[in-house]
């Protein structure tokens, strides 16, 4: 396989699986630019604790993730805005949740647990409510007698193969994306100059993925690159 490459390198922001994080806004735009206007609590008036990630669905909605305000605390939550613009709460009582993405049939929610090293799924009703929580992957499961694996963004391909970034606690750990299939085996790893990944995205065809990397975990400002890294 071909060796990443760095594209551009300049300061970044927390990782998204930062305790650090107070963000309470989720923002939005639309493709000619325009912002439109934030959220920043749901339809019962709650605010959001650390908006982090998102995954739109079939329906022209959005689940997202709140992470909390991480460590040991189970506050995160989950939560869906309608094409409507309506925000309703899906999930609670999660662990940091974090990176989450859509089956590409439409009808399970995967969802990471940073702290807890997992990914979790739910079943997606025609309402677009969460049921039948329960884990899909321990990551600590494919890498026995390693460091902890922490889970951060995820990205399903057209093949329903799932890839995992991580957000390590060390700069020791080994950069690299995880991809299993759709029962939690592992397939492969693509590997990053970085230790820290917390996020992607696909290229044209997903020949290429275009990484978020941390090299710095710690402390602000947080300095990372982004890579263009050959897939498959």
């Amino acid at each position: 396989m071909a060796a990443a490459r760095r594209r551009c390198c300049r300061r970044q922001p927390a990782s998204s699986s930062s305790p650090a994080t107070t963000t309470t806004r989720s923002a939005a735009s639309v493709a000619d630019g325009k912002t439109l206007p934030a959220y920043d609590r749901d339809t019962d008036g709650k605010p959001f604790s650390g908006p982090n990630d998102f995954a739109p669905d079939k329906d022209g909605g959005v689940y997202f993730t709140g992470s909390g305000k991480g460590g040991p605390l189970i506050d995160a939550s989950a939560y869906y805005i309608g094409k409507d613009g309506s925000v309703k709460k899906v999930a609670g009582d999660l662990h940091n949740a974090n990176g989450l993405v859509m089956s590409n049939d439409g009808k399970i929610l995967f969802l990471v647990e940073t702290e807890d090293n997992r990914i979790i799924e739910f079943d997606v009703s025609s309402d677009h409510s969460l049921s039948n929580r329960r884990v899909f992957l321990r990551l600590d499961d494919l890498f026995p007698n390693q460091p902890h694996i922490w889970p951060d963004g995820i990205k399903m391909d057209k093949a329903g193969e799932m890839y995992i970034g991580q957000s390590p606690r060390s700069l020791d750990a080994p950069g690299k994306i995880i991809v299993v299939d759709k029962d939690g085996k592992l397939l492969r790893t693509l590997s990053v100059p970085s230790p820290s990944m917390p996020n992607f995205a696909f290229g044209p065809d997903e020949k290429m993925l275009y990484v978020m990397a941390l090299d710095q975990i710690d402390a602000a400002p947080w300095h990372g690159k982004v890579y263009e890294v050959p897939n498959k």
